[in-house]
């Protein structure tokens, strides 16, 4: 295939535009036929069949664009796989593609490959999204007899003709499709009791993410009786994440009227990450609507069972954001004082009130942080480092980031070569200080030594039992491979090579390098 030494330095907006505008038309056809993770049961499909029913949908109705864009953050982000297959694709067809493809696509490239960025931006992910979701709901069954023999089994039931024990079973043979039938029965008899427990319990039965959404419905509002309700919420959590996307999507879409407290108390009981973030979302979207006062008091009070460990950061983040209404800031302020988290943050308040940096967004950048405190030394810049809470950490603090015995002993080794065989001079002006800082981390880091750990190792002693840190650890290791392909774009396939060694000696299933590394060995071949 010959080298690829495709990709330019651009800035990222420029690029995200390329990704968004330019690649719609000309790279579409390249990816037009990856299969997405769209199943015909997904409630995107049903979303957009209302749609339809409504009028025409397109991108100029806000809905539908909504229904896409948020389908795609919540299915295709985290989709390695997919967006590697994409990438794949894209860089094969680099050789032969016209000039004006050829130009854009190293930015295309760049931006599926970096997980941070969403696909929704991307054009051509786009056009195939949303020409795939037309497709699923196509080749959903056309045929109404599943319900109609599901609607008439409950009947004779309800009519004493036919016994519990062949209900069942037969509804079990008609299958999933008959679900709509079974949440008919239930909505038009919410006040018998015996046919809302039945109800219940034939949903449990179905394996399909439909009767997810009617369970998850059931709690989004009291229309149960406390024990009902206790039932339905047991078998969503044994079920989870059936109905994960339908709720986050439900939420984020902001279409809700009440403030579905059950739907927070879910994200929160099932260890959900974004359930945190969702909650102060709704502080600060809602926190100047007086009738969603009370309610907002009650999701705050659901912070205080969260596990996030990086509760405190968020929390921080949200009272010091100028764009934030001070009236959700005070709602806040009001649960802190008495949260369990309430004296780390009133620590936190004092070092940014005295104007110390302890927020730190984006990417963890070492120089950016050291250059604005050029008059001290390096243990006290680490320390502050240390200190600030880090976007890329989930707004935890590094100090407080899970260490094990690997990371215990590369940190002194870590400081002793940064003091020793770096000489670090926080005098230097920012450019120098970056330039120095960023080739000690790719002859040190990032090429294994004797005894020397690489820097993404230390992420292999995290706990896998906490899914915020799998977020940070699978983050970090995309960083990595962005690290790698932009070296191989670049056309430096001795340090490309040593970077994907290193990703793949820690995880040799990652879909990304599998590609990169498919790609370099015919690159190799060829010449």
């Amino acid at each position: 295939m010959g080298k690829q030494k495709h990709r330019r330095k651009v800035p990222a907006e420029k690029r995200f535009e390329r990704a968004m505008v330019d690649s719609t038309d000309l790279l579409a056809d390249l990816i037009a036929d990856v299969e997405l993770p769209i199943r015909t049961d997904d409630f995107q499909v049903f979303e957009l069949a209302r749609l339809i029913h409504d009028g025409q949908p397109s991108f100029r109705d806000e809905e539908f664009r909504m229904l896409v864009e948020l389908s795609i953050r919540l299915d295709l982000n985290n989709a390695v796989d997919v967006r590697a297959e994409m990438v794949d694709r894209i860089r094969r067809a680099l050789p032969g593609m016209t000039p004006a493809a050829r130009r854009i696509a190293p930015d295309v490239i760049g931006a599926i490959e970096d997980v941070e960025f969403s696909l929704d931006r991307v054009g051509a992910v786009v056009r195939s999204y949303t020409n795939q979701l037309f497709c699923r709901l196509e080749e959903m069954p056309d045929s109404e007899q599943p319900t109609i023999d599901g609607r008439n089994t409950l009947e004779q039931w309800r009519a004493g003709q036919i016994d519990r024990a062949v209900m069942f079973e037969r509804l079990r043979k008609l299958g999933a499709e008959t679900v709509t039938s079974v949440a008919d029965m239930l909505f038009e008899s919410l006040a018998d009791p015996s046919i809302v427990e039945t109800a219940i319990e034939l949903l449990s039965m179905y394996d399909d993410r439909v009767s997810a959404r009617v369970l998850a419905y059931l709690v989004s509002e009291p229309m149960l009786e406390e024990d009902q309700e206790a039932i339905v919420r047991s078998i969503l959590k044994e079920r989870w994440p059936a109905s994960r996307n339908y709720i986050l999507y439900k939420l984020k879409a902001h279409t809700h009227e009440d403030l579905p407290f059950r739907w927070f108390e879910l994200l929160v009981e099932t260890g959900e990450p974004r359930a945190a973030d969702r909650i102060l979302e709704e502080v600060a979207v809602h926190g100047t609507h007086e009738q969603h006062r009370e309610d907002l008091k009650a999701l705050l009070g659901l912070l205080d069972r969260s596990k996030d460990p990086g509760l405190t950061g968020k929390v921080l983040n949200l009272m010091t954001e100028e764009a934030i209404p001070e009236a959700a800031q005070e709602l806040v302020e009001e649960w802190a004082e008495s949260s369990a988290i309430a004296a780390d943050l009133e620590e936190a308040l004092d070092s940014w009130n005295e104007g110390r940096a302890i927020l730190v967004r984006g990417s963890e950048d070492f120089n950016s942080f050291a250059s604005g405190q050029l008059d001290r030394g390096f243990d006290e810049i680490r320390a502050d480092r240390n200190a600030a809470y880090h976007e890329s950490l989930g707004w935890q603090r590094r100090a407080d980031f899970p260490r094990g015995p690997m990371e215990t002993e590369f940190e002194q080794e870590l400081a002793d070569a940064m003091m020793g065989g770096l000489s670090l001079n926080p005098q230097l002006d920012e450019a120098a200080l970056r330039h120095q800082v960023e080739s000690f981390r790719e002859n040190w880091l990032m090429t294994p030594r004797d005894g020397v750990i690489p820097l993404v190792a230390i992420y292999l002693e995290r706990s896998r039992e906490k899914p915020w840190l799998e977020e940070i650890y699978w983050s970090e290791i995309n960083s990595w491979y962005v690290k790698t392909a932009q070296a191989f774009d670049e056309g430096n396939a001795d340090k490309a090579r040593q970077y994907l060694d290193v990703l793949l000696g820690i995880e040799p299933d990652y879909p990304l390098a599998i590609v990169l590394d498919r790609i370099m060995v015919e690159d190799f071949t060829d010449d």
